[in-house]
């Protein structure tokens, strides 16, 4: 209770709301655990010393953003029987004399200042777990004004609230909890010198996990009757102690159900404990969560362990192996394959399902193969003169041809023949060559004049005929091999002289020194049948004396050219 004040400060406050009062003390039936934890504040960090120290009481809060001793925010006040000072001791205190209920602790919490409108206060704790929705259960608490009471002011509108979230009064303001309705609540105004139990049984509707009591109505909406105010302010000031809320009915009993026997193909086997109130589960298996799926035959055993005490029980799983065979095979396209009354001409994998005698289904897996007809493409090439041969059957003419053979698998194979027919090639030859030269052909060698037939084999491998026709000519041809380009009218030209009755015609001559270079070049004039020669000058200079390379190009009467090379000495 916040009460370093003056007459115009205001301090803050907490409420609860109850829905079922009743007089006589009741024990509960049950065994299952308080879901409240420290509900008659026994446990606490420190003894309180002064006002505003609920927050020794372990677990409990103000209900509020900030736990200030101030009116930002309501402050309840911890009482016990070895607490110090006018506002922590008991058996009394500055407010009044009471003796707790239960224990050595109590809550005081103010529900009305005359000076300070809407001043409240309010407690609030955790739920060790959420309520079970369905389930029902039992709230109960303690309340007394105490005697003498030096408030003056006794008031309705006290109550519980249980909640999913934990409710808070409005920030910086020690105001009434208002956006949310007590599910429990008073009916009538409190001023009992003595304890009074109030007990609330109810079924759960949400899973709950806060409870927060105060006072829930405004002054405008409070019935407040005044008794006499002895001390230094006025206000309506309770206190409470024994708060406890216990799952009721009777406690589930943990049953796995009879052992089970289950086929494998059947999917898996879900084994679940059922729901208890703030539970936990261990299952053999290390599983902690309140069903499990059996995959294997073998016992399984769980360990329920909630607010109502441990219950164990084992169920024995029977998980029997699916009967399963896997068959594979290849037909031929167009065949049929017959399995258990079903025939399948396509490739593809199929499943059958059988009865078996345990009662669980017997399962075959065909795979099929479709072998296509074996197609093996072939091309060949055969001589004009020769007879092709392809698995006993004889071919002498071009073409495309099949042939439908039994494969390896027992299957049809198919060979497509493309068959090309090299026909005999004949090469006709005509050469000339002057006399005194050979011709060269397939690595023969030709000097006399005729008509020569060579047998060759071609690229094909088929024969090949070359004939050749082959001219000599005379040559008739005088080339100096020396001369003196010194203008006295003899040998003055490198040149040569042909017979009269040669048919050969100069058509090239070319003349270099003896590095190589070239010093004269001239080509006869189409029909000429001379070449006027070298006069012994190189760009329009007399050439130096020595040896000279000649090259002559001689043309036969067929057109046919060849060569002749020699040297010249040049004199002066």
């Amino acid at each position: 209770m916040c009460l370093k004040f003056s007459p115009a400060t205001t301090c803050n406050f907490l409420f609860l709301s109850l829905l079922v009062l009743t007089f006589p003390l009741r024990t509960h039936a049950q065994s299952c655990a308080n879901l409240v934890p420290n509900g008659s504040f026994e446990q606490f960090s420190n003894l309180p010393d002064d006002d505003c120290d609920w927050f020794l009481a372990t677990g409990w809060t103000n209900a509020a953003a900030t736990s200030f001793c101030s009116a930002l925010n309501g402050s309840p006040d911890y009482f016990h029987l070895q607490g110090t000072g006018a506002f922590s001791a008991l058996p009394s205190n500055y407010f009044a004399s009471l003796t707790p209920f239960d224990g050595a602790a109590v809550m005081g919490v103010g529900g009305y200042l005359d000076f300070a409108a809407d001043a409240r206060e309010y407690l609030s704790i955790a739920l060790t777990c959420p309520l079970v929705v369905g389930e029902t259960y039992e709230l109960q608490f303690r309340i007394t004004q105490g005697t003498p009471n030096v408030g003056g002011y006794s008031v309705n509108g006290w109550g519980i609230a249980l909640t999913e979230a934990p409710l808070l009064q409005p920030a910086g303001c020690n105001c009434p909890i208002t956006a949310t309705q007590p599910q429990f609540e008073i009916p009538n105004v409190v001023s009992n010198a003595a304890w009074e139990t109030f007990n609330f049984t109810f079924t759960a509707t949400a899973a709950h996990e806060y409870l927060t009591f105060g006072n829930f109505l405004t002054d405008a909406e409070q019935t407040i009757i005044p008794f006499g105010t002895t001390g230094a302010f006025g206000l309506s000031y309770c206190f409470v102690d024994d708060f406890s809320l216990v799952p009721l009915g009777s406690t589930p009993t943990l049953d796995l159900g009879p052992d089970r026997t289950q086929c494998a193909n059947a999917g898996e086997v879900t084994l679940a404990a059922g729901a208890f109130s703030c539970a936990t589960y261990l299952w053999s298996t290390g599983q902690t969560t309140a069903s499990i799926t059996a995959q294997a035959s073998g016992n399984y055993a769980v360990t329920v362990t909630s607010s109502c005490g441990t219950q164990v029980d084992e169920v024995n799983v029977t998980v029997v192996p699916a009967a399963e065979q896997f068959l594979t095979a290849t037909i031929c396209a167009g065949e049929t394959y017959p399995l258990n009354g079903q025939n399948y001409t396509e490739a593809g994998t199929y499943t059958q399902t059988f009865p078996t005698a345990t009662g669980c289904d017997s399962t075959v897996v065909l795979t099929l193969a479709l072998d296509a007809p074996a197609v093996t493409n072939l091309v060949a090439t055969s001589c004009a003169d020769e007879i092709f041969t392809l698995n006993g059957e004889t071919f002498t003419e071009a073409g495309t041809y099949e042939q439908l053979l039994l494969a390896s698998t027992g299957c049809d194979s198919l060979v497509v023949l493309n068959l090309s027919v090299a026909p005999v090639a004949t090469t006709l030859v005509t050469a000339g060559i002057i006399a005194g030269e050979n011709y060269l052909l397939n690595g023969e060698s030709y000097t006399q004049p005729g008509t020569y037939t060579q047998l060759l084999t071609s690229a094909a491998g088929c024969d090949s005929t070359v004939m050749l026709t082959l001219t000599v000519q005379d040559q008739n041809v005088y080339l100096p091999n020396a001369f003196s380009p010194n203008q006295d009218g003899s040998n003055d030209y490198f040149k040569p002289y042909l017979s009269f009755n040669t048919a050969l015609r100069p058509r090239t001559l070319a003349v270099f020194n003896k590095w190589g270079g070239q010093v004269y070049a001239e080509n006869a004039s189409p029909g000429g049948s001379e070449l006027p020669g070298w006069d012994g000058t190189f760009l329009g200079q007399p050439a130096a004396e020595g040896i000279y390379v000649y090259y002559l190009v001689l043309e036969q009467e067929n057109g046919i050219r060849t060569t002749v090379s020699g040297d010249v000495l040049l004199l002066r």
